[in-house]
């Protein structure tokens, strides 16, 4: 995604960044042994304003970049960690952020001391961000799909302990694909682009096939929100 990687991007507040709540803590996700729609690991909306006809400025646009899951404790008898990333027009329960602190990746963009000089004002996102154990509500008829990986298949544990996998959207970094071994691997999924329009959302369903211990992950997430 190097059209929104500009430093041009970033220097106007538009790149944000989102880990989970306490570095080196993580946090548990669903123990899911299938795909459910009432399923999630993160959540991203867009909360900007409605597009409106003749209406000036219209919402803005949120553009994922990419998604990191660190493996910290992996689902002790799941024989696989499957990924499946959906987009839907309704807001599902996710209305406040949870398992996760944000922030812009401008250092302007986080306000100026007074002592140091003209104030600032801090940057404002359109984002809510959910990660962990999420259940969202159902699904509108205008669910749809936008990207399905098995991201890792071996004997049981799927996951091992310092695991990264990592969603790339609508970049050109380049996975081997589904890998199975017990030793620490970076995994990259690549995915087409993905945009998310105001009242829209994004949801990330994970699930490993046989697992009876919840999966615990650290996080981090990148997307540029755009006008």
């Amino acid at each position: 995604m190097q059209l929104l990687r500009t430093m041009n991007q970033t220097d106007k507040g538009r790149m944000w960044r989102a880990i989970n709540s306490a570095v080196g803590t993580p946090i548990a996700v669903a123990n899911s042994t299938a795909f459910s729609d009432t399923a999630a690991i993160f959540a991203l909306f867009n909360n900007s304003a409605a597009i409106v006809a003749g209406a000036a400025p219209p919402g803005r646009m949120i553009y994922p970049s990419y998604l990191r899951l660190i493996v910290a404790a992996s689902q002790t008898t799941a024989t696989s960690f499957q990924l499946a990333v959906s987009i839907d027009t309704k807001q599902r329960g996710v209305t406040a952020d949870s398992g996760t602190q944000k922030t812009v990746a401008d250092s302007d963009g986080l306000g100026v001391d007074v002592s140091a000089g003209a104030p600032m004002t801090a940057a404002t996102s359109i984002s809510i961000v959910q990660f962990g154990a999420l259940t969202p509500t159902a699904q509108s008829p205008n669910r749809r799909f936008v990207l399905r990986s098995s991201a890792k298949t071996q004997a049981a544990p799927a996951l091992t302990v310092g695991d990264e996998i990592f969603i790339s959207f609508g970049g050109d970094d380049l996975g081997p694909g589904p890998i199975s071994g017990a030793a620490a691997s970076r995994i990259v999924v690549p995915s087409d682009l993905v945009s998310i329009g105001p009242g829209g959302l994004m949801l990330v369903h994970a699930w490993g096939p046989a697992g009876t211990v919840a999966a615990q992950f650290e996080y981090e997430a990148g997307w540029a929100e755009l006008s």
